[in-house]
């Protein structure tokens, strides 16, 4: 009876909190912002549905990630314009929900039954600023495809399917480059003795073929390391990378508090919880392979400015701090997952208050069409030519309105 009282109490904390989450997600949709304008208006543009398609899959739009961009571009074509962005905002919040029903229920297969560490994980995992900024803005449905699917292959292995684990993790590799990070994840669980040899090889032979047509693909549209790749691979930039990724990983924001080294603090002091060697060489591995998969994209903060790319520096996070937290769950002691609830909530805060700010200010932008004709803004950051509202955004010093980088205030230049 007793035992069945406590099942009942986890269902109905775990029930609560995914409530709460579920409302600030659906909180924080204030209006489409940055690249979700620029895809939904692209989008629009194509002559057919069916030639969209047969054009993400041929071509790269500054990327090359065809199952998450036909994700978007059906929606856009099915859907109204303003129903479209919500919808694949909540697409992103049901595919973390479903990864964490995965990876609980992995956790759970190789680490036993233990309601408290799981309310954790769900906090961590849900309340982090990778996950605010997932639900907040679609372009990281990206990465949400590659946790879901990363994810439902572990599931998977503790099933016996490895054949069917190498598919859904080679699979991922459409959503997003990041789903390399399946390879140290399966050397990882090989290593702790959670698959065999012969698991692992079946997986891998499965994942390497699906990802190496990929990377042809890839590499055909888009020359590796080339000036429009998107990773620059510039070796001077290695080490700022990885310096910068450590500094932040837990906090998930390049947005610093004053003293960004204290970020160091954070991820030594989680390695540091692992119970065995092997754990903490697996999870260095985790830790690790982002550095060079992000090579050129860390190093630097944004203060306190709020309108830059910067700001959605926390999708970054979502694949590897998710991973890390499963081995944690899985190999770490308990007490580490209240630690981190400091920065990893902290971090969280800061992300989701600043993006409701990011959408406010755009919203102000857009309301500019209904009191007057044909609205120029200056903010030369992210030009964007709106021909759905009537507006255009960016290098224009004598529009009559700009936007203030620091605050995202909407400044009135001259009459």
């Amino acid at each position: 009876m007793q035992l069945a009282l406590r099942t009942s109490h986890f269902r109905l904390l775990l029930i609560s909190l995914v409530a709460i989450w579920l409302f600030l997600v659906v909180f924080q949709q204030v209006c489409d912002v940055w690249d979700e304008t620029d895809l939904l208006l692209n989008n629009l543009t194509a002559p057919s549905t069916l030639e969209l398609l047969g054009f993400l899959w041929t071509h790269s739009i500054y990327f090359y990630r065809p199952l998450g961009a036909s994700v978007v571009g059906l929606a856009t074509r099915l859907l109204d314009y303003e129903v479209a962005w919500r919808v694949l905002r909540l697409v992103n919040a049901a595919m973390l929900l479903a990864a964490l029903a995965s990876l609980l229920m992995v956790v759970r297969k190789w680490n036993g039954i233990d309601r408290t560490r799981d309310l954790l994980v769900a906090t961590l995992f849900l309340f982090s600023g990778s996950a605010f900024i997932t639900t907040g803005w679609f372009p990281v449905i990206f990465d949400a495809g590659v946790v879901l699917l990363l994810a439902t292959g572990l599931l998977a292995l503790t099933h016996n399917r490895p054949l069917i684990a190498g598919f859904l993790m080679g699979i991922a590799f459409l959503f997003k480059e990041n789903a390399a990070m399946a390879v140290p994840l399966l050397v990882g669980a090989w290593l702790m003795g959670k698959i065999d040899t012969r698991a692992m090889c079946k997986s891998l032979l499965v994942l390497v073929p699906i990802g190496g047509l990929y990377w042809l693909q890839r590499s055909n549209l888009i020359p590796l390391g080339s000036a429009q790749d998107i990773h620059g691979f510039q070796f001077e930039r290695l080490a700022p990378t990885a310096l910068g990724w450590f500094q932040s990983f837990w906090y998930q924001s390049v947005s610093q508090l004053g003293l960004p080294n204290v970020g160091l603090v954070w991820l030594p002091l989680s390695l540091a919880f692992f119970r065995e060697r092997k754990a903490l060489i697996s999870a260095l591995l985790l830790v690790a392979t982002p550095v060079f998969l992000y090579w050129g994209m860390f190093g630097f903060y944004r203060n306190d400015l709020l309108m830059t790319a910067a700001h959605f520096q926390g999708r970054f996070y979502l694949v590897p701090a998710a991973l890390l937290l499963f081995w944690l769950a899985v190999w770490g002691k308990r007490a580490v997952l209240v630690v981190l609830l400091l920065p990893v909530l902290l971090g969280a805060a800061r992300t989701y208050t600043d993006h409701l700010k990011f959408q406010k200010a755009y919203a102000r932008i857009y309301e500019l069409r209904n009191t007057m004709a044909a609205p120029t803004v200056h903010y030369p950051e992210k030009p964007l030519n709106d021909w759905r509202r009537g507006l255009r955004i960016g290098d224009y010093p004598d529009a009559a309105y700009r936007v203030d980088p620091q605050t995202g205030a909407l400044v009135r230049q001259r009459p």
